[in-house]
Protein backbone atom coordinates (compact mmCIF):
# COMPACT_ATOMS: atom_id res chain seq x y z
CA UNK A 1 0.00 0.00 0.00
CA UNK A 2 2.89 2.41 0.91
CA UNK A 3 3.78 2.16 -3.20
CA UNK A 4 -0.05 2.95 -4.35
CA UNK A 5 -0.15 5.59 -1.73
CA UNK A 6 3.00 7.55 -2.76
CA UNK A 7 2.28 6.93 -6.80
CA UNK A 8 -1.58 7.37 -6.79
CA UNK A 9 -1.30 10.99 -6.54
CA UNK A 10 1.24 11.10 -8.52
CA UNK A 11 -0.35 10.05 -11.65
CA UNK A 12 -3.63 11.18 -10.51
CA UNK A 13 -2.38 14.71 -11.06
CA UNK A 14 -0.76 13.65 -14.08
CA UNK A 15 -4.25 12.13 -15.41
CA UNK A 16 -6.41 15.42 -14.52
CA UNK A 17 -4.15 17.56 -16.08
CA UNK A 18 -4.82 15.56 -19.20
CA UNK A 19 -8.61 15.63 -18.66
CA UNK A 20 -8.60 19.32 -17.81
CA UNK A 21 -6.66 19.85 -21.00
CA UNK A 22 -9.16 17.43 -23.05
CA UNK A 23 -11.96 19.07 -21.95
CA UNK A 24 -11.23 22.73 -22.67
CA UNK A 25 -11.58 23.75 -19.06
CA UNK A 26 -8.28 25.85 -19.54
CA UNK A 27 -5.92 26.40 -23.28
CA UNK A 28 -2.70 25.09 -24.23
CA UNK A 29 -1.33 28.20 -23.82
CA UNK A 30 -1.81 28.55 -20.10
CA UNK A 31 -0.59 24.81 -19.32
CA UNK A 32 2.53 26.05 -21.24
CA UNK A 33 3.08 29.34 -19.16
CA UNK A 34 1.84 27.33 -15.76
CA UNK A 35 5.00 25.04 -16.51
CA UNK A 36 7.19 28.28 -17.11
CA UNK A 37 5.79 29.75 -13.96
CA UNK A 38 6.66 25.96 -11.89
CA UNK A 39 10.26 25.80 -13.63
CA UNK A 40 11.48 29.31 -13.64
CA UNK A 41 9.62 30.32 -10.26
CA UNK A 42 7.77 27.58 -7.90
CA UNK A 43 10.82 24.69 -8.00
CA UNK A 44 13.72 27.21 -8.18
CA UNK A 45 11.60 28.72 -4.55
CA UNK A 46 11.12 25.22 -3.69
CA UNK A 47 14.81 24.29 -3.92
CA UNK A 48 15.78 27.56 -2.62
CA UNK A 49 13.55 27.17 0.58
CA UNK A 50 14.78 23.10 1.81
CA UNK A 51 18.59 23.95 1.18
CA UNK A 52 18.47 27.16 2.82
CA UNK A 53 16.69 25.56 5.93
CA UNK A 54 19.17 22.63 6.62
CA UNK A 55 22.95 21.93 6.22
CA UNK A 56 22.99 18.22 4.25
CA UNK A 57 25.75 16.48 4.27
CA UNK A 58 27.54 17.54 1.09
CA UNK A 59 29.81 14.39 0.49
CA UNK A 60 26.77 12.42 0.66
CA UNK A 61 24.97 14.31 -2.33
CA UNK A 62 27.75 13.87 -4.24
CA UNK A 63 27.66 10.43 -3.40
CA UNK A 64 24.00 9.92 -4.94
CA UNK A 65 25.15 11.72 -8.11
CA UNK A 66 27.73 9.65 -8.73
CA UNK A 67 24.95 7.12 -8.42
CA UNK A 68 22.35 8.64 -10.90
CA UNK A 69 24.99 9.42 -13.29
CA UNK A 70 26.43 5.91 -13.58
CA UNK A 71 22.44 4.77 -13.86
CA UNK A 72 22.71 7.58 -17.12
CA UNK A 73 25.55 6.20 -18.53
CA UNK A 74 24.49 2.76 -18.29
CA UNK A 75 20.77 4.14 -19.88
CA UNK A 76 22.87 5.50 -22.82
CA UNK A 77 24.72 2.83 -23.69
CA UNK A 78 21.51 0.30 -23.17
CA UNK A 79 19.88 2.63 -25.56
CA UNK A 80 22.48 2.75 -28.22
CA UNK A 81 22.70 -1.09 -28.54
CA UNK A 82 18.63 -1.24 -28.68
CA UNK A 83 18.96 1.62 -31.45
CA UNK A 84 21.19 -0.33 -33.18
CA UNK A 85 19.20 -3.81 -32.80
CA UNK A 86 16.05 -1.92 -34.02
CA UNK A 87 18.51 -0.34 -37.23
CA UNK A 88 17.23 3.37 -36.77
CA UNK A 89 18.95 5.85 -38.65
CA UNK A 90 21.27 8.57 -36.98
CA UNK A 91 18.75 11.06 -36.27
CA UNK A 92 16.01 8.59 -34.50
CA UNK A 93 18.46 6.93 -32.83
CA UNK A 94 19.57 10.56 -31.22
CA UNK A 95 15.76 10.60 -30.29
CA UNK A 96 15.92 7.04 -28.83
CA UNK A 97 18.46 7.19 -26.94
CA UNK A 98 17.30 10.56 -25.14
CA UNK A 99 14.46 9.08 -24.93
CA UNK A 100 16.20 6.13 -22.79
CA UNK A 101 18.35 8.25 -19.88
CA UNK A 102 16.37 11.61 -19.61
CA UNK A 103 14.35 11.39 -17.10
CA UNK A 104 11.98 13.89 -16.02
CA UNK A 105 13.58 14.80 -12.38
CA UNK A 106 12.05 17.86 -11.77
CA UNK A 107 8.57 17.18 -12.61
CA UNK A 108 8.26 13.51 -12.13
CA UNK A 109 11.42 12.32 -9.62
CA UNK A 110 11.09 15.13 -7.07
CA UNK A 111 7.55 14.90 -6.36
CA UNK A 112 7.79 10.57 -6.02
CA UNK A 113 10.78 10.85 -3.86
CA UNK A 114 9.45 13.61 -1.57
CA UNK A 115 6.46 11.51 -1.02
CA UNK A 116 8.17 8.12 -0.15
CA UNK A 117 10.72 9.78 2.26
CA UNK A 118 7.66 11.23 3.72
CA UNK A 119 5.73 7.79 3.26
CA UNK A 120 8.27 5.95 5.38
CA UNK A 121 8.54 9.00 7.94
CA UNK A 122 12.22 10.20 6.47
CA UNK A 123 11.16 13.65 5.63
CA UNK A 124 12.78 15.85 8.06
CA UNK A 125 14.35 19.10 6.12
CA UNK A 126 18.20 17.97 6.13
CA UNK A 127 16.69 14.31 4.15
CA UNK A 128 14.87 16.89 1.78
CA UNK A 129 17.82 19.06 1.36
CA UNK A 130 20.01 16.31 0.74
CA UNK A 131 17.60 14.83 -1.98
CA UNK A 132 17.28 18.22 -4.08
CA UNK A 133 21.01 19.07 -3.88
CA UNK A 134 22.12 15.87 -5.12
CA UNK A 135 18.86 16.02 -8.21
CA UNK A 136 19.27 19.66 -9.16
CA UNK A 137 22.56 19.13 -10.63
CA UNK A 138 22.03 16.39 -12.70
CA UNK A 139 19.43 17.83 -14.76
CA UNK A 140 22.58 20.16 -16.30
CA UNK A 141 24.23 17.32 -17.08
CA UNK A 142 21.53 15.68 -18.97
CA UNK A 143 21.32 18.76 -21.76
CA UNK A 144 25.02 18.46 -21.87
CA UNK A 145 24.07 14.74 -22.76
CA UNK A 146 21.52 15.71 -25.16
CA UNK A 147 24.15 18.16 -27.25
CA UNK A 148 26.89 14.72 -27.50
CA UNK A 149 23.96 12.68 -28.35
CA UNK A 150 22.84 15.25 -30.67
CA UNK A 151 26.38 16.08 -32.41
CA UNK A 152 26.37 12.11 -33.40
CA UNK A 153 23.39 12.72 -35.54
CA UNK A 154 24.64 16.08 -37.15
CA UNK A 155 26.36 15.94 -40.53
CA UNK A 156 30.07 17.12 -39.93
CA UNK A 157 29.66 20.07 -41.92
CA UNK A 158 26.67 21.65 -39.76
CA UNK A 159 28.40 21.26 -36.49
CA UNK A 160 29.70 24.36 -34.40
CA UNK A 161 31.52 22.69 -31.17
CA UNK A 162 32.20 26.49 -30.05
CA UNK A 163 28.62 27.37 -30.45
CA UNK A 164 27.44 23.93 -28.79
CA UNK A 165 29.61 24.14 -25.72
CA UNK A 166 28.80 28.15 -25.21
CA UNK A 167 24.83 27.00 -25.38
CA UNK A 168 25.58 24.51 -22.92
CA UNK A 169 27.78 26.51 -20.37
CA UNK A 170 24.95 29.42 -20.68
CA UNK A 171 22.33 26.69 -20.09
CA UNK A 172 24.43 25.65 -16.92
CA UNK A 173 24.87 29.09 -15.64
CA UNK A 174 21.35 30.30 -16.22
CA UNK A 175 19.77 27.31 -14.68
CA UNK A 176 17.37 28.38 -12.21
CA UNK A 177 17.60 25.16 -10.16
CA UNK A 178 21.19 25.24 -9.91
CA UNK A 179 20.91 29.11 -8.82
CA UNK A 180 18.40 28.39 -6.45
CA UNK A 181 20.23 25.26 -4.67
CA UNK A 182 23.80 27.78 -4.68
CA UNK A 183 21.79 30.34 -3.21
CA UNK A 184 20.30 28.61 -0.33
CA UNK A 185 23.41 26.58 0.47
CA UNK A 186 25.33 30.01 1.01
CA UNK A 187 22.49 30.78 3.42
CA UNK A 188 22.69 27.80 4.87
CA UNK A 189 26.11 27.89 5.44
CA UNK A 190 26.13 31.46 6.29
CA UNK A 191 23.80 31.16 9.09
CA UNK A 192 21.83 34.27 8.10
CA UNK A 193 18.24 34.09 8.83
CA UNK A 194 16.34 35.39 6.20
CA UNK A 195 13.01 37.66 7.32
CA UNK A 196 9.77 35.30 8.31
CA UNK A 197 7.66 36.94 5.38
CA UNK A 198 10.42 36.27 2.32
CA UNK A 199 10.15 33.04 4.15
CA UNK A 200 6.63 32.63 4.07
CA UNK A 201 6.36 33.67 0.38
CA UNK A 202 8.64 31.47 -0.62
CA UNK A 203 7.20 28.67 1.05
CA UNK A 204 3.98 29.30 -0.57
CA UNK A 205 5.64 29.33 -4.36
CA UNK A 206 7.43 26.29 -3.36
CA UNK A 207 4.30 24.40 -2.61
CA UNK A 208 2.65 25.10 -5.97
CA UNK A 209 5.64 23.51 -7.33
CA UNK A 210 4.77 19.59 -7.48
CA UNK A 211 1.02 19.80 -8.05
CA UNK A 212 1.38 22.54 -10.86
CA UNK A 213 4.39 20.52 -12.59
CA UNK A 214 2.19 17.08 -12.44
CA UNK A 215 -0.72 19.04 -14.07
CA UNK A 216 1.23 20.96 -16.35
CA UNK A 217 3.49 17.29 -17.67
CA UNK A 218 -0.43 15.79 -17.77
CA UNK A 219 -1.91 18.54 -20.05
CA UNK A 220 1.19 18.16 -22.34
CA UNK A 221 0.30 14.16 -23.09
CA UNK A 222 0.05 13.41 -26.65
CA UNK A 223 -1.74 9.78 -26.00
CA UNK A 224 -2.32 9.83 -29.91
CA UNK A 225 1.37 9.89 -30.51
CA UNK A 226 2.32 7.69 -28.01
CA UNK A 227 -0.24 4.84 -29.89
CA UNK A 228 1.45 6.04 -33.25
CA UNK A 229 5.13 5.39 -31.79
CA UNK A 230 4.55 3.34 -28.82
CA UNK A 231 7.05 0.07 -30.13
CA UNK A 232 9.58 2.51 -30.03
CA UNK A 233 9.02 4.40 -27.22
CA UNK A 234 7.94 1.61 -24.95
CA UNK A 235 11.63 0.08 -25.71
CA UNK A 236 13.33 3.68 -25.02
Amino acid sequence: MIVVNILAPIFLLIGLGLFLRRQGFASEEFFRNLNRLIYWIALPALLFTKTASALPQLNTALGIIAVVLAGMVVCIGVGYLLAWRLRLDKRATASFVQGAYRGNIAFVGLPVVLYALAAVGQGTPEVEALVLLALAPVIPVYNVAAVIVLAGATPAENRNGRQQVGAVMRSIATNPLIIACLAGLAIAYSGLALPEALTRTLDLLGELALPGALLAMGAGLRLRAIRTGGGTATAA
